[in-house]
């Protein structure tokens, strides 16, 4: 009994853990994009004007 608690216990932090993983590897790659895309529009403005 408390082995199966343990492994599940240790399953639920490395799903966890590479849930989070996930979600900051995305935040950065929307961050990176968004700067680019910020970078473009504002050349291109000031390309405009």
């Amino acid at each position: 009994m408390w082995f199966s608690y343990r492994i599940d216990m240790s399953y639920l932090h490395m799903f966890i853990k590479y849930d989070f993983q996930n979600l900051r590897d995305a935040l950065v790659e929307n961050l990176v994009l968004i700067y680019y895309f910020e970078q473009r529009v504002s050349c291109l403005l000031k390309s405009i004007t």
